[in-house]
């Protein structure tokens, strides 16, 4: 159920507070829509905003998902290289990252894998600038992160697999069995 429903900024930045009904977890959502013609500052006050929320009210379980309009990595543009709308947002968002313990989930399962969420009309252009990021919390049981076409837009569909808790280990084991 919805516990909190608030605008944070008009049309950009709307914070969610719910509760799964059946194990009464608190769950942080933030929807983030990235103005791609920001500059550096505005940027800031952007992501500023989503900081103090995150900071101010202590929150756990933190889940960030939106249409950036930026990249923080050059795996998610096809001419891997960041533009100046990247270089203006990078610093800013590296730094909730980090201060607020959020991963990217797609690059949880998939490190290097190279996939886009959006194909600018020239057709020239793609990049990854549709994300969903997770707090520490969640990072441990990410299953999936998925791209779907739709009809609907120009942006790929984000789907988020979150199940208990998985265990990872640092990469594949094979069990010897000619010994």
């Amino acid at each position: 159920s919805i516990l909190v429903n608030e605008s944070l900024i008009e049309g950009r930045l709307v914070y969610l507070k719910t509760r799964n009904l059946a194990s009464s977890q608190i769950t942080n959502i933030f929807s983030f829509y990235g103005k791609s013609k920001n500059t550096a500052a505005e940027w800031k006050v952007h992501v500023d905003i989503i900081k103090s929320k995150i900071k101010i009210n202590n929150l756990e379980n933190i889940i960030i998902i939106g249409d950036f309009n930026f990249v923080t990595s050059i795996l998610d543009r096809n001419n891997q290289s960041l533009n100046t709308i990247d270089n203006a947002a990078v610093k800013n968002w590296t730094e909730i990252e980090k201060e607020c313990d959020l991963v990217d989930s797609f690059r949880i399962t998939n490190p290097k894998r190279i996939l886009y969420t959006y194909s600018h009309t020239d057709s020239k252009s793609k990049s990854r600038i549709d994300r969903i990021y997770v707090s520490e919390e969640f990072s441990t049981k990410i299953e999936a992160t998925n791209f779907e076409s739709t009809i609907l837009s120009d942006h790929k569909l984000i789907k988020l697999r979150i199940g208990c808790q998985i265990e990872r280990g640092p990469g594949s084991w094979v069990f010897n069995n000619s010994l």
